[in-house]
């Protein structure tokens, strides 16, 4: 072999590996952006892409034509023992809770999800007027082990969501209630459950998440207080049920 072409090989071995260890950290935000469909990314990233911090930002109306919001700051930390497995795996730590993020060749996976968001974040995940309600209240996570597979939509796993004092300014001067939901993943559909813990709007329903977008069906009563303020939106947003004071709610639409 070439004296010159050992030389070039030793280099590429000493300097490869270290370019990549400093891979900056800015290069998730494009990831980040490209696979949720322009609805999340990172800002003021900073570190690398194995170890690093930068806050989470979530889109509040339409992708391409919507202003970004701060979430949540977050760190980062790869686990090297994960990389004999073929996989990265990474710890990621928000201001209000913790996640382990696996990514493979074949998806991505969250394990011991335990996570507090802000619900405003779901203003970016609906079309049509859901899309453009401001959402309060706080999201409680949690997940044992989520995964969806890369290039077809495909999940398993199951996700627990607590929506504690939620609200929508457009609907009430008040909080709405707290309610919970089970994220259910069979491959190629997602379902969910939705009902309600407490609170002046009473609501339960089921429904599902696929290629095509989101479909829920539900039933919805008011009470309380602001019950005639609350029932007369929802003879806007939904249709009489099968007894007085009771609306059937059905939604069908694009997601994120």
């Amino acid at each position: 072999m070439p004296k010159k072409l050992i030389i070039a090989v030793i280099i590429a071995i000493l300097v490869v590996p270290a370019a990549i260890a400093q891979w900056p950290a800015a290069t998730l935000s494009g990831w980040i952006e490209e696979g949720s469909g322009g609805r999340w990314s990172l800002g003021g990233a900073e570190g690398t892409l194995w170890n690093g911090n930068a806050t989470l930002l979530a889109i509040e109306g339409s992708a391409g034509s919507g202003h970004w919001h701060a979430v949540q700051s977050l760190r980062w930390k790869l686990r090297w023992s994960d990389l004999w497995r073929g996989r990265l795996g990474y710890e990621a730590t928000l201001e209000h809770g913790s996640v382990l993020v696996n990514v493979g060749i074949g998806g991505i996976t969250l394990e011991n999800l335990n996570t507090q968001l802000p619900a405003s974040i779901l203003g970016g995940l609906f079309s049509g007027p859901l899309g453009r309600y401001s959402w309060t209240g706080t999201l409680e996570a949690h997940a044992g082990s989520f995964q969806c597979r890369w290039n077809a939509y495909s999940c398993t796993g199951e996700i627990e969501i607590v929506w504690n004092n939620a609200g929508v300014t457009e609907l009430s001067d008040g909080v709405l209630g707290s309610y919970r939901s089970r994220i259910v993943g069979e491959g190629q559909a997602v379902h969910f459950d939705l009902a309600t813990l407490a609170g002046s709007l009473q609501i339960a329903g089921n429904g599902n998440v696929d290629a095509g977008g989101m479909s829920f069906t539900g039933q919805a009563s008011a009470h309380g207080a602001n019950a005639d303020r609350l029932e007369a939106q929802l003879r806007i947003l939904g249709r009489r049920g099968p007894s007085p004071g009771v609306y059937v709610l059905e939604y069908n639409g694009r997601v994120g």
